[in-house]
């Protein structure tokens, strides 16, 4: 498939697609074809790749905030603060939804403010002409059941059929 017609298809900037079209070639799971007939084309089978793998090796460390890093945390409060707990058990809720599944193009957007967390989450099927997603707010106390119900929410949403032809 163009990189061009995945962009225009979905509103994308093609500069981002091509970035992250390198990524993943990169990391084996896009084979990028360069040319007038080029475009991308999955690097292995579909079956080998799980959504939670591919989020974890694209998005290198994921320190949502800077306390995750005891190398670098400069935060007077990391020894009372409970933040850093939510956003990781958040986090860890969200993946492990994502690891059920194998080959869901996913993204997720996680927002604090107001002693509230937002996260919005996004599933693709894999030639993009459907796509499903899902918003949800709540107490950040609540961050690891919040990742779980938006994980549900977009799996009930997309519906079995939905998700069996990713399988």
């Amino acid at each position: 498939i163009r990189i061009q017609d995945v962009a225009e298809a979905h509103g994308i900037s093609k500069a981002h697609l091509l970035k992250a079209a390198r990524q993943l070639g990169k990391l084996g799971y896009l084979e990028n074809v360069r040319g007038r007939t080029g475009g991308v084309r999955l690097g292995q089978p579909p079956e080998t790749i799980i959504v939670g793998d591919v989020v974890r090796q694209t998005e290198g460390d994921m320190e949502i905030v800077e306390c995750f890093n005891p190398c670098s945390n400069t935060c007077p409060i990391v020894g009372v603060c409970k933040l850093s707990t939510l956003f990781r058990t958040g986090l860890r809720a969200f993946l492990a939804e994502l690891d059920g599944s194998c080959r869901t193009p996913i993204a997720g957007l996680a927002e604090v403010g107001a002693g509230t967390i937002r996260f919005r989450g996004l599933i693709l099927s894999p030639g993009g002409a459907e796509w499903h997603d899902v918003e949800m707010t709540g107490p950040m106390d609540e961050a690891e059941a919040i990742g779980r119900q938006a994980g549900e929410a977009i799996r009930g949403r997309a519906g079995p059929s939905f998700l069996e032809n990713l399988m």
